[in-house]
């Protein structure tokens, strides 16, 4: 068995055990399926050789299973245009997790599995009804070969932390709730909480609050938004040359003024 270390831009394909020592988190790619990190502050995505099937792995250097039930008992963006809604709660058992989802035509299926370090591996894949079975089979010989090991996102996450408390960040719209904009303004604070403005560089719009956090769920940094409203929200991560990306997008990034 191939095993390579997660590294941006890598296709891995099928039988490849890919090792994100940021989470403490390795798992081996199944049979007729492909996956990567296409860029910088990108999540882990699955597509399926076999027939039409896409995925996301979602790996977390500080999860329990109580933590992954908590988010798949919940609506789940896929990507931009794919949100998938819960169908009835996940069922845990010991550190495993499963849950079903459905979107339009589709159906969804995950396989979580929590470790004794503390890190937690989520599988989310999706498909025609008709793929249904194999979609369950994929995911779970995902969660199958997970193997934990001590997460190494200590330093990571830190620096993130040096990086982001206290700064004000510039982009699109940051969560489906807010009120469509041609800009969104988050402020992060080094308490712990945040605030989201809507509107043109977020000017003249009430904000919407709550507590901000980091984790490292493969060579990058996820930034989450735990809203006071009780939603969530969860912004990949990347630098290079100075500029900051959230979900693979550039964005304007500077300390806060006070």
């Amino acid at each position: 068995m191939v095993e390579v270390e997660l590294a941006v831009g890598e296709v891995h394909n099928a039988g490849t055990r890919v090792n994100a020592k940021v989470s403490g988190v390795s798992f081996v790619v199944p049979a007729g399926w492909v996956g990567g990190v296409p860029g910088p502050g990108r999540a882990y995505y699955l597509g399926s050789e076999s027939y039409a099937g896409l995925g996301i792995a979602t790996l977390l250097s500080r999860a329990s299973a109580d933590d992954v039930g908590s988010y798949l008992a919940g609506p789940i963006q896929l990507d931009n245009d794919l949100v998938l809604e819960p169908v009835g709660m996940p069922s845990v058992s010991g550190g495993r997790v499963t849950a079903s989802f459905e979107a339009s035509e589709l159906v969804a299926v995950a396989a979580g599995v929590a470790g004794e370090t503390g890190n937690a591996a989520v599988f989310l894949l999706a498909g025609n009804p008709i793929d249904r079975l194999a979609l369950e089979q994929a995911a779970e010989s995902l969660a199958d070969s997970v193997q934990f090991s001590e997460p190494t996102a200590g330093p990571l996450l830190e620096s993130w932390w040096r990086r982001l408390a206290d700064s004000t960040i510039r982009q699109g719209d940051f969560s489906a709730d807010a009120e469509s904009a041609s800009a969104s303004e988050l402020r992060l604070f080094s308490s712990g909480r945040f605030e989201l403005r809507a509107g043109e560089a977020g000017e003249n719009s009430e904000p919407y609050g709550g507590d901000w956090s980091l984790d490292a769920p493969s060579t990058d940094a996820v930034l989450l938004l735990d809203f006071d409203d009780g939603s969530t929200g969860a912004l990949a991560l990347g630098f290079e040359e100075n500029v900051l990306y959230l979900n693979g997008v550039p964005a304007e990034w500077a300390p806060m003024s006070l």
